[in-house]
């Protein structure tokens, strides 16, 4: 979820027009647990192509996973 939000304005990094599409498919009643999952699977993949944001138009810095040290998992924004 890291990779899918700008670290500047706090969006996710997906145009207005792809979040409001988003929106009104998770706000379907006939989709069960299984399709929301591959629905926000496909909606991470395409947030985390973008590096520069499309609301404030910075770019944002990689998030990279570094070591799980004792059970707690390490994170580092590359700037």
């Amino acid at each position: 979820i890291l990779k899918m939000v700008c670290k500047y304005c706090y969006q996710v990094l997906l145009p207005r027009q792809d979040i409001e599409a988003y929106l009104q498919k998770m706000r379907k009643v006939e989709h069960n647990y299984i399709h929301r999952q591959a629905l926000f699977k496909k909606i991470s993949k395409e947030a985390n192509k973008n590096l520069k944001c499309p609301h404030c138009d910075r770019r944002n810095p990689v998030v990279q996973k570094l070591a799980k040290i004792c059970g707690k998992i390490e994170v580092r924004h590359s700037v």
